[in-house]
């Protein structure tokens, strides 16, 4: 897919009429058994670099399932230029997991400090 495309068929099942569906929702109906097929019509806006006076089109596209691993949560310590002692978690993806893995990467910041951090700093820039 391309930037701004959007899923409006899954399956043969018209989704997201509107433009304006939930991604949870659209994305529930694309989820299945690793390696097995889904079939998802997308809507295309085409822009005039293709000459096509920024005209919209529909293309289908068969996509194979896989299980995807959501990205780890990152875990450091540094000293600021204050001499404090501060905990940095990066959070690069949401998932059922997160709030488990911050708290192991919070106990990950404090034993990599010896001891209780001044600070904590959850840096979620760029989560997908």
């Amino acid at each position: 897919g391309e930037c701004g495309d959007v899923i409006v068929e899954v399956d043969g099942e018209k989704v997201n009429a509107d433009h304006n569906a939930n991604a949870e929702v659209v994305a529930a109906k694309c989820r299945g058994e690793p390696g097995s097929k889904v079939d998802v019509r997308i809507l295309r806006n085409n822009d005039d670099d293709n000459n096509n006076n920024n005209k919209q089109s529909t293309e289908r596209i068969t996509l194979t399932r896989a299980k995807i691993n959501p990205l780890p949560i990152e875990a450091s310590t540094y000293t600021s230029d204050k001499g404090k002692r501060v905990g940095l978690l990066r959070v690069p993806s949401f998932s059922t997991n997160t709030v488990k893995e911050m708290v192991d990467g919070l106990r990950e910041v404090e034993s990599e400090a010896d001891a209780a951090v001044d600070a904590i700093v959850i840096d979620i820039r760029g989560n997908v």
